[in-house]
């Protein structure tokens, strides 16, 4: 006689039930999948907060250079106008032959820049260029590589806020090949 598990093609099968996998074994495998995600979140919380940490310290013992050396020119990066007073103040001392403003909004004139600054309209005329193209650090790069390029300038004194200023010289350095 047959018996009746071989007539439904059945025997020497495993049941269903043992190969989806619900033991106790896999719980600890998820147990242990959770813990190291877990610890891998926390490690990248660490590790950006002491990145950000090192930042701000870094950032907040920078100093503004009481005698900055002579350049050949001046790039202000728009933001602030402490900004541009300081670049207005180093192009008026001598400290550069023209002052490139980068990141201009397309609606500010140069009647108004000129006035925001307070500065010498003959030196403004004479030796502000201003760049209406960059939206960001990156296109103030790039837009400022162009003109120390087209001007043939060898150095420049590069003017902003010292948060900013580590991405700048960044960036800066990126594009300005042959200028210090």
């Amino acid at each position: 006689m047959m018996d009746a598990r071989d007539t439904t093609g059945t025997a020497g099968r495993r049941p269903v039930a043992g190969t989806r996998g619900h033991g106790p074994g896999n719980l600890a495998r998820l147990v242990m999948v959770l813990r190291i995600c877990a610890f891998s979140v926390l490690a990248l919380a660490a590790l950006f907060a002491g990145g950000f940490g090192w930042f701000a310290s870094t950032v907040s013992h920078m100093t503004t250079p009481a005698n900055p050396a002579r350049a050949d020119a001046i790039i202000v990066l728009t933001g602030g106008q402490s900004r541009l007073d300081a670049a207005m103040d180093l192009l008026a001392s001598g400290k550069g032959e023209r002052l490139l403003i980068s990141g201009v909004h397309p609606s500010a004139s140069r009647r108004q820049l000129q006035a925001a600054t307070g500065g010498d309209k003959a030196l403004f005329s004479c030796c502000v260029d201003i760049d209406r193209a960059a939206l960001d650090t990156i296109g103030n790069a790039e837009e400022s590589a162009k003109w120390v390029e087209s001007h043939a300038y060898g150095s420049v004194i590069l003017v902003t806020n010292n948060y900013h200023m580590p991405r700048s010289l960044l960036e800066m350095g990126r594009l300005l090949h042959g200028a210090k």
